[in-house]
C-alpha cells in the first residue's frame, strides 16, 4: 500500500537521519526483549548462517516492510543503498503505471544482524499502528484517526476507478469485502459492473457502483450495490441525488 510504504520511508529515514549519539542512546535505551531477540540473531547467523537470518527477519518484518522487506534486510546488514519502490496505477485509463523510487543509505555501513534488527523495531516504533483481525495497518505518527476531521459525513460520493481509495484492490476488497473491477478493457459481454464505473462511498462503506452517461445533454445514471439495496433508503437516495447533481455541474 501506498501509505505503508510512506511511512516505511520516514520510519526508515528517521533513524537515517538521528545524530550518531542519539541513535546511540536510543538503542541502549531498548527494552531487554529487544535486545535478547537482537543478541539470538546473532548468534543464528553463527550457526546457521546469514542467508538463514535475511529469510527470518524478512519474514518477521513483511507485515512492515511489504514486497520490500528483503532488499531492506540485506542493505542494511552490508551497509549498501537501499531502494523502496512503489508502483500505482496511471492517472487516465490506459496510461502506463506511475513507479516511484526512494533510495536511503544506511548510516553506519556494514551491521551485525542484531543490530539490523534493532534498527527495523526502532523504525517500526516511529510509526503508529493497528492490528484488526490479523492486519497491521500503519499510518504517520503525528495522525489522529479519531480526529474531528476524518469522520465520515452524510454526503454521498462517487469515486474514480483510480482514486487511492480504490486503487490498491487487495485492500479493497480487504475493508470492503467485494471486488471491485475496472472493466473498460473487458469485451462487454463479460463485464460484471460497466465500461467505467465508480465506486459509491457513503459514510464508511463502499456500498456499490454507479455508471453514468450523457444522453441529449442529460446526466443519466445507474447504480448497482454490492449488499443490500440502499435504492429506497431515503437519506441515501438523498445524498446520492445532491452527489449527481454535483456530478451533472461539473460536466
Amino acid at each position: 500500500m501506498m501509505i505503508r510504504e510512506m511511512a516505511l520511508t520516514l520510519g526508515l529515514l528517521s533513524i537515517v537521519a538521528m545524530p550518531s549519539q542519539a541513535r546511540a542512546q536510543t538503542q541502549t535505551a531498548t527494552t531487554p526483549a529487544l535486545t535478547s531477540e537482537a543478541a539470538r540473531m546473532d548468534q543464528l547467523s553463527t550457526s546457521q548462517g546469514g542467508a538463514k537470518v535475511v529469510d527470518k527477519l524478512s519474514s518477521d518484518f513483511s507485515s512492515f516492510l511489504g514486497a520490500d522487506s528483503k532488499a531492506v534486510v540485506t542493505g542494511l546488514r552490508n551497509g549498501t543503498p537501499i531502494t523502496l519502490t512503489t508502483t500505482a496505477p496511471g492517472a487516465t485509463p490506459g496510461a502506463p503505471p506511475v513507479t516511484t523510487t526512494t533510495t536511503i543509505t544506511p548510516p553506519t555501513g556494514k551491521m551485525g544482524f542484531g543490530n539490523v534488527f534493532i534498527s527495523l523495531a526502532l523504525a517500526k516504533q516511529q510509526l503508529a499502528s493497528c492490528t484488526l483481525e490479523g492486519t497491521t495497518w500503519y499510518w504517520p505518527a503525528d495522525e489522529n484517526p479519531r480526529s474531528r476531521r476524518h469522520a465520515p459525513d452524510e454526503q454521498v460520493r462517487l469515486l474514480a476507478p483510480f482514486d487511492p481509495v480504490v486503487w490498491d484492490r487487495r485492500r479493497f476488497e480487504l475493508l470492503w469485502d467485494w471486488v471491485y473491477k475496472f472493466e473498460a478493457y473487458t469485451p462487454a459481454p463479460k463485464r460484471q459492473y460497466g465500461y467505467y464505473a465508480l465506486p459509491v462511498l457513503w459514510h464508511e462503506q463502499v456500498v456499490g457502483w454507479a455508471n453514468l452517461s450523457v444522453r441529449e445533454g442529460e446526466l443519466v445514471s445507474s447504480v448497482g450495490y454490492a449488499g443490500k439495496s440502499l435504492a429506497r433508503d431515503k437519506v441515501f437516495r438523498g445524498a446520492l441525488d445532491d452527489e449527481l447533481q454535483r456530478m451533472a455541474e461539473f460536466l
